[in-house]
């Protein structure tokens, strides 16, 4: 007979798994909603225009140049207040950068967005919608405030002003080497292609492997009672049939939900070199990731990656612990 004290620590981790999978899926939705982008390091500069700017080959995709500058002085006349924040000048679609701040135009040269922290910095307020202040002699007029970002500023560059970083969107089951390679050719220039998301395979992963684990594991477990409950058999083999029938049915429906992106799938299965390349192509796109220039409106992805990855170990350790309650010699 059970005891208390193993009922207890049944209730504990069932509470325990599902707050931990409830918070790994919320900073999973949070990643979800962030666009899917790559770095295109590039080894050679646009082609200039007129003003200096850089001239933009005919595309459908959003793609900017962007750049970040730490430490840079931002000031409030009215109140006489200054204020360090890292100012990263965007050419092109903002939105790519900061989603919340797509309908700034090319042309907004008198707007810019602060996250919490730089409007509490300059103005001593979150409500300053509207309100200006001064940089580098630019009045600037807040467009919006987003979230907190370790207190960051989105401008538009000065005309002729030099811009290093390129950054491309991304659309849904695109492959991310064809769309860079295509990039670069309408652009005429020459890079190397990185994807800027390289946590969110391994938190859709997580995410959907855990109830992929648990139906899996009481699947055997419903084949090894009814297996137990008759001696028939043709009866025991029919429940062993049904067991991997469904253990099938389940796994279609976790790859198909876990978009495998067309970049990771063989024409062949047979062919082994495809996967010895696939991950020689992911180990380098990891060293890249850590190489290339980052901004700080990148610090959300990676700290809900970060975040979804812990709880979804945590959901698996957890479940772990309660299969192997039965064995831990709770009973009387």
């Amino acid at each position: 007979m059970r005891t208390a004290r193993w009922y207890l620590i049944r209730i504990l981790l069932l509470a325990a798994i599902g707050i931990s999978y409830f918070l790994c899926i919320k900073n999973y939705r949070e990643i979800e909603q962030l666009p899917d982008t790559v770095t295109i390091s590039c080894s050679g500069g646009f082609q200039k225009d007129g003003n200096g700017d850089e001239t933009w080959g005919n595309s459908t995709w959003e793609y900017a140049l962007w750049e970040e500058l730490e430490g840079e002085v931002v000031s409030n006349p009215i109140l006489n207040r200054q204020y360090k924040v890292s100012v990263t000048a965007v050419r092109g679609s903002c939105r790519v950068l900061l989603p919340q701040a797509y309908w700034m135009g090319d042309s907004d040269g008198e707007g810019c967005f602060l996250d919490r922290t730089a409007a509490l910095g300059v103005f001593g307020s979150t409500d300053v919608v509207g309100k200006q202040l001064l940089y580098e002699g630019r009045q600037l007029t807040v467009r919006g405030v987003t979230d907190d970002r370790g207190g960051i500023m989105l401008i538009r560059p000065k005309p002729g002003e030099a811009l290093k970083n390129i950054i491309l969107s991304v659309p849904d089951g695109a492959s991310q080497e064809v769309l860079g390679t295509e990039f670069m050719a309408i652009q005429g220039i020459q890079g190397t292609v990185t994807d800027n998301r390289p946590f969110t395979g391994i938190v859709r992963l997580l995410v959907l492997g855990f109830p992929f684990t648990i139906l899996l594991f009481y699947l055997c477990r419903l084949n090894k009672v009814i297996r137990g409950m008759t001696a028939t058999p043709v009866l025991r083999m029919l429940a062993t049939v049904m067991t991997v029938c469904l253990a099938l049915f389940t796994t279609g429906v976790f790859l198909t939900c876990l978009h495998i992106p067309r970049d990771y799938v063989p024409t062949k299965w047979s062919d082994f070199s495809f996967y010895t390349g696939r991950a020689e192509y992911i180990l380098g796109q990891w060293k890249q990731y850590f190489q290339i220039p980052k901004s700080k409106l990148e610090i959300p992805y990676v700290f809900c990656s970060l975040k979804s990855i812990l709880y979804g170990l945590l959901s698996q350790v957890f479940f772990v612990l309660s299969t192997g309650l039965d064995r831990a010699f709770l009973y009387e």
